[in-house]
């Protein structure tokens, strides 16, 4: 227990895209493991006796105000029960699991801020509406995915509380957003820029099908004229194309900035790209074929400080130290984050729920020592990054005692990526100092 601690068949080939830093080895513990349903080991263990009071923090997103709460404290809730109604446009939130609400708080969410939270204590009791991940599908009168316009699926979208598993953004506004910018090609996101992460890749591989069917729907609504699948591994790349044939996939050959690399070169083949997670993609077509709420998400728990590291299906709301007790944490355990190696974020309070936006918990023994040294002026930061930028003179300008404003060139096209930060062999934090140029700029403040 470590509570309280501190027309692109070209772009088949997987060799297609070269460019960009490869991820570190740390990723083959997880990279070929299937999900583990936690849900469905919970009841096996519930029916020998083994049975664990549980609760979930379900975060309430648009219900910051009380009229837009459908639940108070003491109310039973059941199973995809609609928990908030935040307005016209903004998707609705419903129930992981029936329980009794015992208490709504704001809490500080990982990688989310200040999020009011409903306190859920979970029934023992049998639920319906099993989730078809279960094995157990149930048709509910929806329409057929091919008589659905883009007023249901974004209506879809809405009733079913889906949000980007990278971004944390409503699909409805992704779409918007999307439609409005001229996407031209929707891009079915199984890549995960992280050493340790692989949740997005073990949807994929097991729900490609869906997936597909998903991002086809997606493309619809935000007016995109094509779509594909995007992987980040030649094993994931390989068994997508041998279930999925209708969709064009291609791999990043391991190589990170993935979504910088992947976007660059469509934009030149094909046009603007937009980028929605597989996680997303598969909630849509549940929802149109099966009516089911986004009320669960798959998180990679990895590194050197659990035992048994895995791709988890758990419902949203979960404490992390769930998933962590449930991988084999190591009791010498003495950093927990949440996302990115090199962007994430330490978690002291493991008692916090997961949400949609996280996909990977990472475990380490030893916290990292961030040892820096000068800069030589190698150019590895601008060799990687895919928005032009020149990190080193960034670096070398914003450290004088004048700063030239003409010597911050593309600053402001900045992804924060931080793949500049992961190819500085100085150790410098780049994408940092980039960040404080963009701001430099945008204030006018060059003294």
């Amino acid at each position: 227990m470590l509570r309280g601690l501190h027309g692109f068949h070209g772009l088949h080939s997987p060799y297609a895209l070269s460019r960009g830093i490869r991820l570190e080895k740390h990723r083959s513990r997880s990279l070929k493991k299937g999900i583990r349903d936690i849900e469905a080991e919970k009841q096996k263990e519930n029916a020998k006796g083994k049975k664990k009071p549980e609760f979930l923090l379900i975060p309430l997103y648009g219900a910051e105000e009380s009229s837009a709460r459908l639940i108070h404290p003491g109310d039973r809730v059941e199973k995809y029960q609609v928990l908030t109604a935040p307005g016209a446009g903004a998707p609705e939130v419903c129930s992981p699991m029936a329980g009794i609400v015992e208490d709504i708080r704001p809490l500080q969410v990982p990688l989310e801020g200040s999020v009011l939270c409903a306190r859920l204590r979970v029934s023992g009791e049998k639920q319906d509406g099993d989730s078809p991940q279960n094995g157990k599908k149930k048709s509910r009168g929806k329409k057929k995915e091919t008589s659905l316009d883009r007023a249901d699926i974004l209506r879809m979208a809405e009733k079913a509380g889906i949000r980007d598993e990278f971004d944390g953004t409503p699909l409805p506004l992704l779409a918007e957003r999307f439609r409005s910018s001229g996407v031209k090609v929707l891009v079915g996101c199984g890549l995960d820029d992280d050493p340790y992460g692989d949740s997005s890749g073990a949807v994929l591989r097991e729900c490609a099908r869906e997936a597909a069917e998903g991002l086809r729907l997606f493309a619809l609504a935000c007016g995109a004229q094509r779509s594909m699948l995007a992987a980040t591994s030649f094993y994931t790349w390989r068994r997508v194309v041998a279930s999925e044939k209708e969709t064009p996939v291609v791999s990043m050959g391991g190589r990170t900035p993935a979504r910088g690399v992947l976007a660059g070169k469509l934009r030149r083949s094909v046009g603007k790209a937009g980028f929605v997670g597989i996680q997303a993609c598969v909630a849509l077509y549940r929802a149109a074929r099966e009516g089911i709420p986004q009320t669960e998400t798959v998180v990679t728990v990895s590194g050197d400080g659990v035992w048994k590291p895995g791709n988890l299906r758990v419902p949203v709301g979960t404490p992390i130290e769930v998933l962590l007790n449930r991988c084999g944490v190591l009791p010498d355990t003495k950093l927990v984050y949440i996302g990115p190696a090199i962007a994430g974020e330490a978690v002291t309070d493991l008692t916090l729920p997961v949400t949609q936006r996280t996909r990977c918990i990472t475990a380490l023994k030893q916290q990292p020592i961030n040892k820096t040294y000068a800069c030589i002026g190698c150019g590895r930061c601008a060799r990687v990054c895919m928005r032009g930028i020149l990190p080193w003179l960034v670096h070398d300008v914003i450290n004088r005692d004048t700063v030239d404003p003409l010597m911050l060139w593309n600053v402001e096209r900045c992804t924060s990526c931080h793949s500049c930060s992961a190819a500085c062999p100085a150790g410098i934090d780049l994408a940092a100092e980039v960040a404080r140029a963009a701001a430099i700029r945008r204030s006018g403040d060059f003294e």
